[in-house]
Order: C-alpha cells, then structure tokens, then sequence
C-alpha cells in the first residue's frame, strides 16, 4: 500500500537469484518479504531464513547476505524488532536473529509447528503454534539461553492456531482465532478478556466455519469490533 499515487513507467532496481546451490528455493504463498535495515527478510520451504542486500540497483542481482537454517519449512512471514528478525519454524521453534550477521540470540521450543507469522507489540512476541497454545515471548530476555526468562506466558485453546494474531489498543488486547472456531481476547497479561460465541435457538455456538486458516482477524479501533473470517463448512 502507498498513500500517494506512483506513476510508471517502472524500471528493474534489482533482482534476487533463488536458485542456490543448484537448489530453487520455493516459498509458502503467505511468506512474504519483510524489509528493514537494508535487507529483505524471507523464509524459504527449505527451512532457511534468508537476508537479501537490497542495496543493488541498476536491474542487478541482489546478493545474499546471510541465510539460517532450520529443521523444518517456514510458513509465513518474519517480524522485525530491536535488531532482531523473529519467526516460527515447522520444527517447533521461535526463533529470534540478529538482522545483521544471521546469528541466532535465541530460541523458543514449543510443542508443535508454526503456520501464522508473529505479532509484536511493546517488546513481546505474539503467536500461535499447532498445539493449540498462543505463546508470548520477549523480544530481548534476561538470559537468552534460559527458556523460562523467554517465555511471558502462554494461553492454551486446545485447537491448532493457524491465524496470525492482532492487537487491539482501544480494550489492549491480543486477538486471535483457534480452530476450536472460537475467537480469543487476551489481555497483555495472558488471561482472558473474552471468548466468541454465537447464539441460534437459544444456545450458545461457535463460529460458522471449518477453520480460520489463510484469513487473519482485523480490528477496527473506531467500531469498537473486530472482522474475523473463516472457510465455509463445503466448498
């Protein structure tokens, strides 16, 4: 998104070579490039992260400047914060590099996979695992070797999260759906402000739907609400 217009005509700045080492790098179509301190961020099916020199010009090929490798895709994209460009890996780790040589500051194990990117607000890292928990983790912990100084909290809804989260300032909340199809608010401190419900015939119900999969809850602050969206019961 640009908040002003841009007028062609477009020329090629630069461009990044995905075959490596007679490999072709393929990516998840919800990894998307994240940029910042000079490089383009992006995890690879493959398992790495890659940093890309996005100081290339001219329609020249853009050089890696570092790639890290994990045990498993990387299905979604990266969060930048302090320095640090933090993601989840299908091998069950959160991980947290330095932007600037690829070295690990730390990691998270957690009971299973990730599919959705993290959310950052005020230092701490927000997201979602398969095993149903919603981890809050700190950006920069005490002790970076110590799992326990990592973890803030964490919130179990007993269903896989594959929906990256979202943040509320007006009620200073986390939100995000499980595939228990329901929409959690958790207050910064992990406990819960509210669970969704719908009503038919009385009872109570939850969300319409098979899964909140490749769809991500959107906030409107001045509506006081949050648009949540979820794959039909058939296609």
């Amino acid at each position: 998104y640009a908040s002003e217009q841009i007028n062609g005509p477009y020329t090629l700045k630069w461009k990044w070579n995905v075959d490596q080492n007679d490999a072709t790098i393929r990516f998840s179509h919800k990894a998307q490039p994240v940029v910042a301190y000079g490089k383009m961020f992006i995890g690879g099916l493959d398992g790495k992260m890659y940093a890309v020199d996005t100081s290339a010009t001219g329609g020249g090929v853009a050089t890696t400047s570092w790639s890290f490798p994990t045990g498993a895709a990387i299905n979604n994209a990266a969060a930048i914060d302090n320095n640090k460009v933090i993601f989840g890996s299908d091998d069950t780790k959160v991980y947290a590099l330095d932007v600037t040589t690829g070295n690990k500051v730390w990691e998270y194990t957690t009971g299973a996979g990730f599919e959705p990117a993290p959310l950052i607000v005020g230092g701490v890292v927000y997201i979602g695992g398969k095993d149903g928990v919603l981890y809050a983790l700190y950006v920069d912990p005490a002790n970076p070797n110590d799992p326990a100084t990592i973890l803030k909290w964490k919130y179990d809804t007993g269903s896989p999260i594959y929906q990256t989260a979202a943040y509320s300032s007006s009620i200073n909340a986390v939100l995000v759906g499980s595939e228990d199809m329901h929409v959690y608010a958790l207050h910064l401190d992990g406990s819960l402000k509210w669970k969704s419900t719908t009503t038919f015939n009385g009872s109570s119900q939850k969300l319409s739907g098979r899964s909140f999969m490749y769809f991500w809850p959107v906030v409107s602050e001045s509506k006081g609400v949050v648009i949540v969206r979820t794959q039909p019961l058939a296609y």
